[in-house]
């Protein structure tokens, strides 16, 4: 199967793929639960924590975010579905909201925790830009955005470029640093760690039956299997090249302004 085109694909499923195209093509937490972990100590996640996490789909990060019990978790997604599964996911814990992570209606310096797990590797920069914009809107003063992301590795040239023409972007670490910058916000600290992707069909056995029922509905779309499907194979194609990348930034006490370092 040929690969689609960044055009072709954005026209098909947008920048807020859809809960299924994202478990059928294996897009969720990058860096799996031990970079989430390390996300978490980074971002200083504690029990007084406010945390938002944007695009929070499957609820792979939410479910090691809510093992340390914050005092408020808010997912946001743009898919209804992913809506369902993380109010399920989160219990009484939580909450989800429908809304795009670019543009999410909620309040200002609500957070003091934003979460972004393999959220913009699906975007382009205007679009990241949008979504980190909003991130910086959330967070209180002080407060931290925790970044998990797939990022590139030694060598794969023409791996990764397929990749990217499959529409999946793999910055680097210093790329996201300066966009964090762009944002206003102060970037703290960064680090790698190995790809850690879940097979689709472990994702579907963690869903349970009902919802991993409602995923295989909404993947069964030719236009959405198809995508998916391409991406699936560029990922698989790109592993040995690509890590997962994790940067943690801060909003400065007066939004514009670096703090000294």
């Amino acid at each position: 199967m040929g690969i689609l085109s960044r055009e072709r694909e954005s026209a098909v499923l947008g920048d807020a793929w859809p809960l299924a195209a994202r478990a059928a093509a294996g897009l969720v937490s990058p860096g799996g639960a031990p970079m989430v972990e390390r996300a978490a100590e980074g971002a200083g996640l504690d029990r007084n924590s406010r945390v938002v996490e944007l695009d929070a789909g499957f609820g792979t990060a939410a479910r090691t975010v809510l093992a340390h019990e914050p005092r408020a978790w808010t997912g946001v997604d743009e898919d209804p579905l992913a809506v369902e599964h993380l109010r399920r996911v989160a219990g009484t814990a939580g909450d989800a909201v429908g809304a795009p992570a670019s543009s999410t209606g909620l309040d200002d310096d609500c957070a003091s925790i934003v979460f972004l797990d393999g959220v913009l590797c699906m975007r382009d920069d205007d679009s990241v830009a949008e979504v980190l914009a909003e991130a910086a809107r959330l967070l209180r003063s002080s407060g931290r955005l925790a970044i998990i992301d797939i990022v590139p590795g030694h060598g794969g040239e023409r791996e990764l470029q397929a990749l990217s023409q499959a529409g999946v972007t793999a910055r680097g670490v210093a790329r996201l640093r300066d966009l964090v910058t762009q944002a206003g916000l102060v970037a703290v600290g960064s680090t790698e760690g190995p790809l850690r992707f879940p097979h689709p069909t472990d994702l579907a056995r963690a869903a349970g039956p009902k919802m991993a029922m409602k995923l295989a509905r909404g993947a069964s779309d030719e236009r959405v299997r198809r995508a998916a499907t391409v991406v699936r194979q560029a990922i698989e194609n790109a592993a040995p090249h690509v890590r997962a990348g994790l940067v943690v930034a801060e909003r400065p006490l007066v939004m514009g302004l670096l703090r000294p370092r």
